[in-house]
Protein backbone atom coordinates (compact mmCIF):
# COMPACT_ATOMS: atom_id res chain seq x y z
CA UNK A 1 0.00 0.00 0.00
CA UNK A 2 1.39 3.75 -0.95
CA UNK A 3 0.22 6.98 -0.70
CA UNK A 4 2.12 9.75 -2.10
CA UNK A 5 1.08 13.09 -4.23
CA UNK A 6 0.12 12.96 -8.06
CA UNK A 7 -1.39 15.85 -10.28
CA UNK A 8 -4.45 15.32 -12.11
CA UNK A 9 -5.71 17.58 -15.15
CA UNK A 10 -8.80 19.24 -15.20
CA UNK A 11 -8.09 22.00 -17.25
CA UNK A 12 -11.03 21.91 -18.85
CA UNK A 13 -12.92 23.08 -16.18
CA UNK A 14 -10.80 24.90 -14.21
CA UNK A 15 -7.55 25.66 -16.31
CA UNK A 16 -5.64 24.39 -14.08
CA UNK A 17 -4.69 20.91 -13.05
CA UNK A 18 -5.95 19.50 -9.09
CA UNK A 19 -2.98 18.15 -6.84
CA UNK A 20 -4.57 15.21 -5.43
CA UNK A 21 -3.24 12.88 -2.68
CA UNK A 22 -3.42 8.94 -4.16
CA UNK A 23 -3.75 5.63 -2.75
CA UNK A 24 -2.78 2.19 -4.37
CA UNK A 25 -2.48 -1.29 -3.20
CA UNK A 26 -1.65 -4.24 -4.97
CA UNK A 27 -4.35 -5.72 -7.34
CA UNK A 28 -6.81 -2.71 -7.29
CA UNK A 29 -6.54 0.36 -9.22
CA UNK A 30 -5.21 3.46 -7.81
CA UNK A 31 -7.53 6.23 -6.31
CA UNK A 32 -7.33 9.82 -5.71
CA UNK A 33 -8.23 12.24 -2.98
CA UNK A 34 -8.93 15.71 -3.33
CA UNK A 35 -7.20 18.41 -1.67
CA UNK A 36 -8.80 21.78 -3.13
CA UNK A 37 -5.47 23.24 -4.55
CA UNK A 38 -4.90 23.86 -7.95
CA UNK A 39 -2.14 24.66 -9.83
CA UNK A 40 -0.89 24.79 -13.52
CA UNK A 41 1.37 21.93 -14.56
CA UNK A 42 4.72 24.07 -14.25
CA UNK A 43 4.10 24.72 -10.71
CA UNK A 44 4.38 21.66 -9.46
CA UNK A 45 7.17 19.55 -9.69
CA UNK A 46 6.75 15.45 -10.35
CA UNK A 47 10.14 14.50 -9.27
CA UNK A 48 9.81 15.66 -5.25
CA UNK A 49 5.80 15.85 -5.21
CA UNK A 50 5.99 19.97 -4.01
CA UNK A 51 4.04 22.81 -5.20
CA UNK A 52 7.11 25.30 -6.72
CA UNK A 53 7.38 28.60 -8.57
CA UNK A 54 4.14 30.74 -7.00
CA UNK A 55 4.31 32.72 -3.67
CA UNK A 56 1.79 30.66 -2.16
CA UNK A 57 3.96 26.96 -2.45
CA UNK A 58 4.89 26.48 1.10
CA UNK A 59 1.44 27.07 2.29
CA UNK A 60 0.49 24.67 0.02
CA UNK A 61 3.42 21.85 0.24
CA UNK A 62 2.44 22.52 4.57
CA UNK A 63 -1.20 21.71 4.08
CA UNK A 64 -0.48 18.68 1.78
CA UNK A 65 2.12 17.72 4.30
CA UNK A 66 -0.72 17.92 7.10
CA UNK A 67 -3.41 15.93 5.02
CA UNK A 68 -0.80 13.13 3.91
CA UNK A 69 0.58 12.90 7.92
CA UNK A 70 -3.14 12.87 9.30
CA UNK A 71 -4.03 9.97 6.89
CA UNK A 72 -1.07 8.10 7.36
CA UNK A 73 -2.31 8.30 11.07
CA UNK A 74 -5.52 6.47 10.44
CA UNK A 75 -4.07 3.73 8.47
CA UNK A 76 -1.12 2.97 11.05
CA UNK A 77 -4.29 2.18 13.61
CA UNK A 78 -5.05 -1.00 11.16
CA UNK A 79 -1.77 -2.59 11.38
CA UNK A 80 -0.50 -4.57 8.44
CA UNK A 81 -3.93 -5.96 8.00
CA UNK A 82 -4.46 -2.17 5.61
CA UNK A 83 -2.23 -3.23 2.90
CA UNK A 84 -4.59 -6.45 1.99
CA UNK A 85 -7.63 -3.81 1.64
CA UNK A 86 -8.44 -2.89 -1.90
CA UNK A 87 -7.65 1.19 -2.40
CA UNK A 88 -10.39 2.34 -2.71
CA UNK A 89 -11.51 0.60 0.27
CA UNK A 90 -8.78 2.46 1.98
CA UNK A 91 -10.04 5.75 0.38
CA UNK A 92 -13.01 5.17 1.84
CA UNK A 93 -11.91 4.66 5.67
CA UNK A 94 -9.86 8.01 5.05
CA UNK A 95 -12.47 10.25 3.53
CA UNK A 96 -15.02 8.97 6.41
CA UNK A 97 -12.69 10.03 8.92
CA UNK A 98 -12.00 13.14 7.63
CA UNK A 99 -15.71 14.26 7.81
CA UNK A 100 -16.63 12.48 10.99
CA UNK A 101 -15.16 13.93 13.87
CA UNK A 102 -15.61 10.97 16.20
CA UNK A 103 -12.36 9.37 14.45
CA UNK A 104 -10.47 11.68 16.29
CA UNK A 105 -8.76 14.10 14.17
CA UNK A 106 -8.16 16.29 16.94
CA UNK A 107 -4.89 16.97 18.41
CA UNK A 108 -4.67 15.44 21.98
CA UNK A 109 -1.22 17.94 22.75
CA UNK A 110 -2.92 21.24 21.48
CA UNK A 111 -6.07 20.39 24.09
CA UNK A 112 -3.71 19.88 26.29
CA UNK A 113 -1.89 22.62 26.09
CA UNK A 114 -5.14 25.18 25.84
CA UNK A 115 -6.02 23.69 29.09
CA UNK A 116 -3.36 23.89 30.84
CA UNK A 117 -2.15 27.38 29.55
CA UNK A 118 -5.68 28.10 31.75
CA UNK A 119 -4.62 26.22 34.73
CA UNK A 120 -1.93 28.45 34.82
CA UNK A 121 -4.02 31.52 34.40
CA UNK A 122 -6.14 29.95 37.46
CA UNK A 123 -2.59 29.79 39.57
CA UNK A 124 -3.32 26.18 39.50
CA UNK A 125 0.71 25.01 39.16
CA UNK A 126 0.75 21.92 40.53
CA UNK A 127 -1.98 20.39 38.08
CA UNK A 128 -0.35 21.96 34.92
CA UNK A 129 2.70 20.15 35.60
CA UNK A 130 1.46 17.21 36.00
CA UNK A 131 -0.52 17.72 32.53
CA UNK A 132 2.47 19.18 31.23
CA UNK A 133 4.47 15.62 32.25
CA UNK A 134 1.67 13.98 30.60
CA UNK A 135 2.09 15.56 27.27
CA UNK A 136 5.49 15.41 27.28
CA UNK A 137 5.15 11.12 28.27
CA UNK A 138 2.91 10.68 25.34
CA UNK A 139 5.02 12.32 22.50
CA UNK A 140 7.96 10.47 23.95
CA UNK A 141 6.35 6.94 23.70
CA UNK A 142 4.56 7.57 19.93
CA UNK A 143 7.62 9.47 18.74
CA UNK A 144 6.05 12.14 17.55
CA UNK A 145 5.51 16.28 18.40
CA UNK A 146 1.66 15.85 17.98
CA UNK A 147 -0.44 13.11 19.00
CA UNK A 148 -3.85 12.86 17.89
CA UNK A 149 -7.31 11.31 20.24
CA UNK A 150 -7.22 8.68 17.08
CA UNK A 151 -3.72 7.51 18.79
CA UNK A 152 -5.17 7.16 22.07
CA UNK A 153 -7.81 4.14 21.87
CA UNK A 154 -8.61 1.57 24.80
CA UNK A 155 -6.17 -0.66 22.81
CA UNK A 156 -3.48 1.82 22.42
CA UNK A 157 -3.83 3.33 25.94
CA UNK A 158 -3.90 0.03 27.81
CA UNK A 159 -0.75 -0.62 25.73
CA UNK A 160 1.28 2.45 26.95
CA UNK A 161 0.21 1.65 30.60
CA UNK A 162 1.93 -1.74 30.34
CA UNK A 163 4.93 -0.19 28.15
CA UNK A 164 5.44 2.52 30.71
CA UNK A 165 5.34 0.17 33.94
CA UNK A 166 7.81 -2.20 32.31
CA UNK A 167 10.03 0.43 31.46
CA UNK A 168 9.35 2.39 34.68
CA UNK A 169 8.14 0.07 36.74
CA UNK A 170 5.44 2.94 38.41
CA UNK A 171 2.07 1.96 38.24
CA UNK A 172 1.34 4.69 40.49
CA UNK A 173 2.61 7.20 37.77
CA UNK A 174 0.77 5.58 34.87
CA UNK A 175 -2.36 5.42 36.46
CA UNK A 176 -1.99 9.31 36.62
CA UNK A 177 -1.10 9.52 33.36
CA UNK A 178 -4.56 7.85 32.25
CA UNK A 179 -6.14 10.40 34.73
CA UNK A 180 -5.20 13.50 32.78
CA UNK A 181 -5.32 11.54 29.44
CA UNK A 182 -9.06 10.96 30.79
CA UNK A 183 -9.36 14.61 31.77
CA UNK A 184 -8.47 15.89 28.32
CA UNK A 185 -10.91 13.48 26.51
CA UNK A 186 -13.20 14.42 28.87
CA UNK A 187 -12.47 18.36 28.10
CA UNK A 188 -12.50 17.46 24.33
CA UNK A 189 -16.20 15.63 24.18
CA UNK A 190 -17.72 19.06 26.76
CA UNK A 191 -16.36 21.60 23.55
CA UNK A 192 -17.46 19.28 20.78
CA UNK A 193 -14.29 19.05 18.92
CA UNK A 194 -14.59 15.07 19.27
CA UNK A 195 -17.95 13.12 19.39
CA UNK A 196 -18.19 11.02 22.86
CA UNK A 197 -18.67 7.50 21.23
CA UNK A 198 -14.72 7.94 21.00
CA UNK A 199 -14.51 7.44 24.48
CA UNK A 200 -12.22 4.97 25.40
CA UNK A 201 -12.44 4.41 29.21
CA UNK A 202 -15.55 3.14 29.36
CA UNK A 203 -13.45 0.19 28.27
CA UNK A 204 -10.42 1.12 30.98
CA UNK A 205 -10.67 1.08 34.64
CA UNK A 206 -8.21 3.06 36.48
CA UNK A 207 -7.31 1.49 39.69
CA UNK A 208 -7.31 3.88 42.49
CA UNK A 209 -3.79 3.97 44.19
CA UNK A 210 -4.95 4.76 47.47
CA UNK A 211 -7.49 4.80 49.74
CA UNK A 212 -8.97 8.33 50.41
CA UNK A 213 -7.91 9.58 53.30
CA UNK A 214 -10.90 11.43 54.92
CA UNK A 215 -9.23 14.44 56.60
CA UNK A 216 -11.89 15.36 59.84
CA UNK A 217 -11.25 16.71 62.93
CA UNK A 218 -13.80 15.93 66.20
CA UNK A 219 -16.33 18.43 67.11
CA UNK A 220 -14.27 19.08 70.32
CA UNK A 221 -11.26 19.68 68.54
CA UNK A 222 -13.21 22.19 66.25
CA UNK A 223 -15.21 23.91 69.27
CA UNK A 224 -11.11 24.90 70.32
CA UNK A 225 -10.25 26.31 66.92
CA UNK A 226 -13.44 28.51 66.89
CA UNK A 227 -12.04 30.13 70.37
CA UNK A 228 -9.00 31.00 68.92
CA UNK A 229 -8.16 33.99 66.59
CA UNK A 230 -6.56 35.02 63.81
CA UNK A 231 -7.06 34.86 60.06
CA UNK A 232 -6.45 30.92 59.93
CA UNK A 233 -9.68 30.36 62.81
CA UNK A 234 -11.64 32.94 60.95
CA UNK A 235 -11.60 31.17 57.57
CA UNK A 236 -11.73 27.69 59.03
CA UNK A 237 -14.54 28.34 60.82
CA UNK A 238 -15.99 30.49 57.81
CA UNK A 239 -15.90 27.42 55.51
CA UNK A 240 -17.26 25.51 58.21
CA UNK A 241 -20.35 27.51 58.42
CA UNK A 242 -20.87 27.53 54.93
CA UNK A 243 -21.40 23.89 54.86
CA UNK A 244 -17.36 23.20 54.20
CA UNK A 245 -17.50 25.51 51.51
CA UNK A 246 -14.25 25.74 48.60
CA UNK A 247 -11.47 28.29 49.28
CA UNK A 248 -11.94 29.79 46.11
CA UNK A 249 -15.89 29.81 45.90
CA UNK A 250 -15.78 31.99 49.23
CA UNK A 251 -12.56 34.16 47.91
CA UNK A 252 -14.48 34.90 44.54
CA UNK A 253 -17.88 35.02 46.02
CA UNK A 254 -20.24 38.18 44.98
CA UNK A 255 -21.08 40.41 48.15
CA UNK A 256 -24.71 39.24 49.60
CA UNK A 257 -26.60 40.84 53.15
CA UNK A 258 -28.45 37.74 54.63
CA UNK A 259 -28.58 35.24 52.15
CA UNK A 260 -25.81 33.86 50.42
CA UNK A 261 -26.91 32.58 46.23
CA UNK A 262 -24.11 31.52 44.13
CA UNK A 263 -23.77 29.20 40.80
CA UNK A 264 -20.58 27.56 40.26
CA UNK A 265 -19.94 24.95 36.69
CA UNK A 266 -19.14 21.59 38.07
CA UNK A 267 -17.37 20.35 35.50
CA UNK A 268 -16.18 21.29 32.51
CA UNK A 269 -17.58 17.85 30.71
CA UNK A 270 -21.10 18.12 31.80
CA UNK A 271 -20.85 22.02 31.37
CA UNK A 272 -23.47 22.17 34.37
CA UNK A 273 -23.58 24.23 36.91
CA UNK A 274 -24.54 23.56 40.69
CA UNK A 275 -26.09 26.02 43.03
CA UNK A 276 -26.42 26.99 46.66
CA UNK A 277 -28.87 28.84 48.40
CA UNK A 278 -28.23 29.52 52.45
CA UNK A 279 -29.23 32.25 55.03
CA UNK A 280 -25.46 33.31 56.42
CA UNK A 281 -25.55 31.74 60.51
CA UNK A 282 -24.70 34.67 63.16
CA UNK A 283 -21.50 32.89 63.76
CA UNK A 284 -20.42 33.88 60.08
CA UNK A 285 -21.15 37.54 59.95
CA UNK A 286 -19.14 37.76 62.84
CA UNK A 287 -16.30 36.82 61.13
CA UNK A 288 -17.36 38.66 57.62
CA UNK A 289 -17.35 41.30 59.35
CA UNK A 290 -13.63 41.71 59.75
CA UNK A 291 -12.75 41.18 56.23
CA UNK A 292 -15.61 43.48 54.54
CA UNK A 293 -15.27 44.66 51.58
CA UNK A 294 -15.76 48.46 51.86
CA UNK A 295 -17.32 48.61 47.55
CA UNK A 296 -19.67 45.74 48.38
CA UNK A 297 -18.71 44.10 45.48
CA UNK A 298 -17.21 40.57 46.99
CA UNK A 299 -18.19 39.20 50.13
CA UNK A 300 -14.89 39.74 51.81
CA UNK A 301 -11.46 41.57 50.90
CA UNK A 302 -7.97 40.69 52.19
CA UNK A 303 -4.57 41.67 51.17
CA UNK A 304 -4.22 38.72 48.90
CA UNK A 305 -4.70 38.65 45.65
CA UNK A 306 -5.16 35.18 44.98
CA UNK A 307 -6.82 32.55 47.12
CA UNK A 308 -3.83 30.01 46.64
CA UNK A 309 -1.45 33.13 48.61
CA UNK A 310 -4.49 33.19 51.24
CA UNK A 311 -4.57 29.40 51.67
CA UNK A 312 -0.62 29.56 52.54
CA UNK A 313 -1.32 31.93 55.02
CA UNK A 314 -4.48 30.28 56.29
CA UNK A 315 -2.69 26.93 56.65
CA UNK A 316 0.93 28.53 58.82
CA UNK A 317 -1.87 29.79 61.35
CA UNK A 318 -3.79 26.44 61.43
CA UNK A 319 -0.43 24.39 61.90
CA UNK A 320 0.16 26.81 64.84
CA UNK A 321 -2.77 26.21 66.26
CA UNK A 322 -2.42 22.64 65.93
CA UNK A 323 1.26 22.60 67.69
CA UNK A 324 -0.12 24.58 70.55
CA UNK A 325 -2.72 22.58 71.49
CA UNK A 326 -1.01 19.34 70.39
CA UNK A 327 -3.62 18.13 67.83
CA UNK A 328 -2.59 16.45 64.95
CA UNK A 329 -1.75 18.52 62.17
CA UNK A 330 -4.36 20.09 59.82
CA UNK A 331 -5.31 22.22 57.12
CA UNK A 332 -7.91 24.68 55.94
CA UNK A 333 -9.37 21.13 53.91
CA UNK A 334 -10.29 19.63 57.15
CA UNK A 335 -12.95 22.17 58.05
CA UNK A 336 -15.02 20.98 54.62
CA UNK A 337 -14.53 17.01 55.60
CA UNK A 338 -15.42 17.72 59.36
CA UNK A 339 -18.52 19.02 58.58
CA UNK A 340 -19.66 16.21 56.59
CA UNK A 341 -18.93 13.84 58.77
CA UNK A 342 -20.36 15.21 61.56
CA UNK A 343 -23.56 15.93 59.48
CA UNK A 344 -23.36 11.80 58.64
CA UNK A 345 -23.38 11.63 62.00
CA UNK A 346 -26.30 13.54 62.80
CA UNK A 347 -28.31 11.75 60.57
CA UNK A 348 -28.53 14.07 57.53
CA UNK A 349 -28.97 12.39 54.44
CA UNK A 350 -26.23 11.73 51.79
CA UNK A 351 -28.06 13.87 49.49
CA UNK A 352 -28.14 16.97 51.28
CA UNK A 353 -24.51 16.94 52.44
CA UNK A 354 -23.86 16.86 48.81
CA UNK A 355 -26.35 19.57 47.92
CA UNK A 356 -24.72 21.46 50.42
CA UNK A 357 -21.01 21.04 49.60
CA UNK A 358 -22.20 21.57 45.88
CA UNK A 359 -20.65 18.08 45.07
CA UNK A 360 -23.45 16.82 43.17
CA UNK A 361 -26.02 17.75 40.36
CA UNK A 362 -29.83 17.12 41.80
CA UNK A 363 -32.16 14.71 39.65
CA UNK A 364 -32.87 15.83 36.70
CA UNK A 365 -36.96 15.72 37.71
CA UNK A 366 -35.69 17.97 40.42
CA UNK A 367 -33.98 20.21 37.75
CA UNK A 368 -36.40 20.57 35.19
CA UNK A 369 -40.07 20.70 36.97
CA UNK A 370 -39.85 22.08 40.66
CA UNK A 371 -37.21 23.83 42.68
CA UNK A 372 -34.85 22.23 45.20
CA UNK A 373 -35.95 22.89 48.89
CA UNK A 374 -32.90 24.60 50.18
CA UNK A 375 -34.24 24.32 53.92
CA UNK A 376 -33.07 21.18 54.21
CA UNK A 377 -29.27 22.47 53.81
CA UNK A 378 -30.62 25.70 56.22
CA UNK A 379 -31.44 23.05 58.59
CA UNK A 380 -28.54 21.15 58.38
CA UNK A 381 -26.11 23.34 58.82
CA UNK A 382 -27.91 24.97 62.08
CA UNK A 383 -28.01 21.36 63.02
CA UNK A 384 -23.82 21.22 62.85
CA UNK A 385 -23.33 24.22 64.06
CA UNK A 386 -25.02 23.58 67.19
CA UNK A 387 -23.82 20.55 68.03
CA UNK A 388 -20.38 21.50 67.23
CA UNK A 389 -20.32 24.62 69.33
CA UNK A 390 -22.67 24.45 72.09
CA UNK A 391 -23.26 20.43 72.31
CA UNK A 392 -26.79 20.68 71.15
Amino acid sequence: MKIGIALRDVSEITGKWHVKIYVSSKGSNTVYIPTGIYVRSNEFDDANGEVVNIPLASMYNAQIADKIARYKKIIFQFGDIINDYPAKKIKEIITKSEKNKKNGLVSFISVANDYISELHKEGREGYATTLESTNNVLKKYFKSKDVYFIDLDSDSIAEFKRNYVKNTGKEVTANKHLRNIKRIYNLAIAKRLIDKESYPFDAISIPSDYNAKIRKLDAEIIKVIYNESGIGRDFFMLSFFFCGMNLKDIFEMEYFPDIIDIDRAKTSRTARFVHLRLSIPAEAKEILARYADPSRQKMILTQFSHERYLNHRINDDLYAIAAKHGFKRFSFTYARHSWATIAGRLRISDDVIDKAQMRSVTGEMIERYREYDFSQVEEANRKVIDHTLYMV
